[in-house]
């Protein structure tokens, strides 16, 4: 081996190092895939305050029901407030748990969230609320 061969051998060196120390990061900064085992746990309920919404509370709730979480983590639960319709009977048979106000004196939506705010921040076991601004509206 002649001595040009060895100067560019040993000048290649560093190149080739951090060639490698590239190489190797790169290689350890390779995204691990998903835990399969590993499985939800927060518990939350989603609120919906309803004043007369018989006709799109069903829709609402089974909406709702439907979301790609498991179904015994959260609830849905529709706070009946003053209605003077059918909207409990249609919520709690789309499955949802339903709350009914009867106070004239007190009325509207703070009311009813607070009565719903104290039976889910009271829940032991819930982790977290959640708050639907009102039930969707009815297509026509």
């Amino acid at each position: 081996m002649s001595v040009a061969s060895k100067f560019l051998a040993l000048a290649a060196l560093p190149v080739v190092g951090a060639s490698g120390y590239l190489l190797l990061l790169t290689l350890r900064s390779r995204k691990s895939a998903p835990r399969t085992s590993q499985r939800r746990r927060t518990r939350f309920h989603v609120v919906v305050p309803a004043h007369d919404e018989s006709a799109g509370i069903a829709q609402t709730v089974e909406s709702l029901l439907a979301i790609e979480y498991p179904p015994d983590l959260f609830q849905v639960i529709v706070v009946a407030d003053n209605c003077s319709d059918d909207t409990a009977t249609r919520a709690r048979n789309a499955g949802a748990r339903v709350l009914e106000r009867c106070d004239e004196q007190r009325r509207g939506k703070g009311h009813a969230l607070a009565h719903a705010f104290t039976i889910s921040l009271t829940d032991p076991h819930v982790d977290a609320v959640l708050l639907l601004k009102e039930a969707f509206p009815q297509k026509k």
